[in-house]
């Protein structure tokens, strides 16, 4: 998902993986396998200096955040996604202004493109 706030462009990536959790279960500690969602929240750089000496755009990472679901609940995307983006949010200090237009950016996502997406 990209989009544009005060002149700087933003992309914003959501990855999903499983990871052992520790969790007390009747009484005593327990591995799980439990689902994680990752937001990345990545800025456009223009005229930056790349690696090889040559100018040109490159996406700087600003933020990174995940949650994990507990293994007793049932994992639902779209409530891995807030969860993540609202942390990776609280990790960037962003002002008001750009939190605000990346949530309605968040919220408007499928109404761009004609998609809708499943669990």
């Amino acid at each position: 998902m990209q989009f544009e706030v005060n002149g700087k462009k933003f992309s914003i990536s959501f990855f999903y993986d499983n990871v052992d959790q520790q969790v007390k279960h009747n009484g005593k500690m327990e591995k799980f396998d439990c689902k994680q969602t990752t937001c990345k929240i990545d800025n456009l750089v223009e005229n930056c200096k790349n690696t090889d000496g040559t100018f040109g755009s490159a996406w700087r990472n600003v933020g990174k955040a995940h949650t994990v679901c507990s293994p007793f609940d049932q994992f639902i995307k779209d409530i891995g996604r807030k969860e993540a983006l609202k942390r990776t949010l609280s990790a960037c200090g962003f002002n008001k202004q750009i939190r605000t237009k990346i949530w309605q950016e968040y919220r408007n996502r499928n109404k761009k493109s004609g998609m809708v997406e499943s669990n």
